[in-house]
C-alpha cells in the first residue's frame, strides 16, 4: 500500500479550506496525523499515514471591547519555567557557523 505524505502547506491549506466551507470565523482547528496499524514496531515506516482535521465553532472568550484594548497572553507557570531554562541554555551555546 502506497503511503501519502502531506506537507505543512497542504495541511494548512486544507484547514483554511475547511474553515471557509463551514463559514467559521472563530473556530478550533486540530489537524491530527498518525501512522496506521498495519504493523507494530519501533520504526513502522511501511504503515500508511492517516490525516484527519477536526474543526468546530469556538467563539472568543473575550468581549469585543476587551479585544480592542488588547489581550496579553501569559504562560502557565510550569511552561514558563521550562521555556526560560531553554532560552538561557540556548544563549550559552556558541553560534554555529
Amino acid at each position: 500500500m502506497a503511503s501519502r505524505s502531506y506537507s505543512v502547506a497542504e495541511i494548512d491549506d486544507a484547514c483554511r479550506t475547511l474553515l471557509a466551507k463551514q463559514g467559521y470565523s472563530d473556530a478550533y482547528v486540530r489537524p491530527v496525523a498518525w501512522r496506521g496499524s498495519e504493523m507494530m514496531g519501533v520504526s513502522a515506516q511501511n504503515n500508511r499515514i492517516n490525516l484527519a482535521i477536526a474543526i468546530w465553532e469556538w467563539p472568543s472568550y473575550f468581549d469585543p471591547e476587551q479585544r480592542l484594548k488588547g489581550i496579553r497572553p501569559d504562560m502557565a507557570e510550569y511552561t514558563a519555567a521550562r521555556t526560560r531554562r531553554r532560552l538561557r541554555a540556548s544563549r550559552k551555546r556558541p553560534a554555529s557557523t
